[in-house]
């Protein structure tokens, strides 16, 4: 579905996040600038926790799922199933409710919640964590636009890459980064803890708000295939 918030003031946006170590749902009201948002951390059981997390804030905020103008949701990268998760929970509410549904990728709400800080950095590099030895990496503006697309690579990958600029590195995937590299690889990087772990569904619900043009239909992204495990049990085959 599509709409042109030019057209239309959007007031009330739902936006949730699945995609990493967490879940989050965060309730915005545009015209009267309020926020209600529930979050945990978990590694997994998002499923069971999303659906009831949406509700209570839903009812916090006094409303019901009807009443939203619009959804948004992350698209990845991030764990395999927490982004099917959401990605599926948006399309149902949206649908069911007949109102468009804004898509934006972890990394782009994690540099935007950093630009929104407005601590002038040259760049920013997000590094998230992928569970192997490789890493998710994307490199912004200090504004919040994209400079690099989005990849999964190895540790000399992305030292080529980010030693062509400078600025700030952040993400759940800093810390393993850091401990992998020298102080020489680093230089003209700063590094930001832990600070942006995980994607602020306050900042997607923003981001959601401000985009122009049309909502078009979402699409999970995937910079690599699920992790899937072949079973050590044998099994009798019956006829080929």
């Amino acid at each position: 579905m599509t709409r042109n918030n030019a057209e239309e003031p959007l007031k009330k946006i739902l936006a949730f996040d699945t995609a990493m170590n967490g879940c989050s749902v965060s309730f915005y009201d545009a015209e009267k600038e309020l926020f209600v948002q529930k979050k945990e951390p978990m590694m997994r059981g998002q499923a069971e926790v999303l659906v009831p997390m949406i509700q209570s804030v839903v009812q916090q905020a006094g409303h019901d799922i009807s009443d939203m103008d619009l959804f948004s949701v992350t698209i990845g990268p991030g764990a395999f199933t927490g982004v099917r998760i959401g990605i599926s929970t948006a399309r149902s509410l949206a649908f069911a409710a007949g109102k468009p549904l804004g898509g934006y990728t972890t990394m782009e709400v994690i540099a935007a919640e950093r630009a929104a800080e407005n601590k002038q950095d040259e760049s920013i590099a997000v590094l998230l964590e992928t569970k192997r030895k490789d890493f998710y990496v994307q490199i912004f503006s200090g504004a919040g636009q994209k400079i690099t697309a989005p990849a999964a690579l190895e540790l000399d990958d992305v030292l080529s890459l980010i030693e062509k600029h400078k600025g700030v590195l952040i993400g759940d995937a800093v810390k393993r980064f850091r401990e992998m590299t020298t102080a020489e690889s680093l230089k003209g990087w700063e590094i930001e803890g832990e600070t942006y772990n995980l994607p602020d569904t306050n900042r997607l619900s923003i981001m959601a708000r401000a985009h122009e043009g049309p909502y078009e239909r979402i699409s999970p992204l995937y910079l690599r295939g699920a992790d899937v495990s072949k079973s050590k049990k044998n099994y009798r085959i019956l006829q080929e």
